[in-house]
């Protein structure tokens, strides 16, 4: 008589795939994907963008050189998937936010804060600039900074031109003058070990937003 392990098992084999549904090979092949690019980080942020080599990031993952070059050809592409996991990462939250029926207020102090807690992590702070120095040189890692920035201004700009009522390009350039507030946290928190990084992210958020509506600060 067969055991209710052996039935579940066999249940499972027999079950057909739905539409759409990965496969096991496929989200075995999404798992070793994140797996590398975790290593990748993690190597990047030990020793550095310029001093990892395909190697380490093999050895972190757990897997052989010649597997990882299956998923990437080089230091450069892996970037370039970060930037792209970034992008899919906040196209996915912007959706969050309208399916959600968030105000314009709500979603750009949210996404300020968000933006600004990111650029106040000591070791991705480091690890940025090292990538935008590489960027001065190197076009393929250039356009993958593009692309970063490119997915904050498909977020931020219909926000700047709905609550603060401005014109496309008056609105890029309020984002750009505050989007550079931001940016220097980035030295903020290089210099100063003794942040509290929530506050001023909130306090960032906060002003930005009372600068898009005109608002005085309290």
């Amino acid at each position: 008589m067969e055991t209710a392990t052996e039935t579940a098992v066999s249940l499972g084999r027999s079950r057909r795939r739905r539409p759409g549904e990965p496969s096991p090979r496929e989200i075995n092949r999404e798992q070793r994907f994140e797996q590398i690019l975790h290593a990748a980080y993690v190597c990047f942020t030990k020793k550095g963008f310029h001093s990892t080599s395909m190697s380490d990031i093999a050895r972190e993952a757990g897997v052989s050189v010649g597997h990882l070059y299956n998923f990437f050809e080089s230091r450069d592409a892996i970037v370039e998937a970060f930037a792209q996991r970034e992008l899919d990462r906040l196209r996915k939250m912007d959706e969050f936010y309208r399916e959600s029926n968030f105000t314009q207020e709500e979603r750009c102090r949210r996404s300020v804060y968000g933006l600004a807690l990111t650029k106040l992590d000591k070791t991705a702070a480091r690890l940025t600039f090292e990538i935008l120095s590489e960027s001065v040189v190197n076009p393929r890692i250039r356009q993958a900074v593009k692309m970063y920035n490119a997915a904050w201004h498909e977020m931020l700009l219909p926000i700047y031109m709905e609550s603060g009522r401005l014109s496309r390009k008056e609105a890029a350039v309020r984002m750009e003058a505050d989007l550079s507030l931001v940016d220097g946290l980035y030295f903020r928190v290089l210099g100063n070990e003794d942040l509290d990084k929530e506050s001023l992210a909130r306090k960032v958020a906060d002003r930005i937003w009372r600068s898009l509506t005109g608002e005085s600060e309290a």
